[in-house]
């Protein structure tokens, strides 16, 4: 939808003024998942990506995941994409607000692997 297109146009904001470096198509934030702009998802479904640098091992990761937006909520056309029970905007208001939160943190005191 194009409240979810603004919402990872936010982010992607957020995560850049945090200083995390973009691992997304084009040296952006965003990572497209293949087939899922669909009619009533034109925008389709992305993950948002980046990363602090680690400062002893910057070649080794730990990766930490969460979702912005299910595909229940992309539109009555996408559902068939995943599960229909990620539609509440605490679950992703949650996931992005925990995210951030981690990401500033480790932006501020860089740990020893990328994260």
């Amino acid at each position: 939808t194009q409240g979810n297109y603004d919402s990872r146009q936010t982010i992607g904001k957020e995560m850049s003024a945090l200083g995390l470096k973009p691992l997304g198509v084009d040296g952006s934030f965003e990572w497209m998942v293949d087939g899922t702009a669909v009619p009533g998802c034109e925008h389709g479904i992305a993950n948002m990506i980046g990363y602090v640098k680690g400062t002893e091992d910057p070649d080794e990761y730990l990766m930490w995941v969460a979702h912005l937006d299910g595909p229940n909520n992309q539109g009555p056309s996408a559902a068939s994409l995943g599960n229909n029970v990620t539609d509440d905007s605490y679950d992703d208001v949650g996931s992005v607000a925990v995210g951030l939160s981690l990401a500033q943190a480790l932006a501020k005191d860089p740990p020893r692997l990328s994260v």
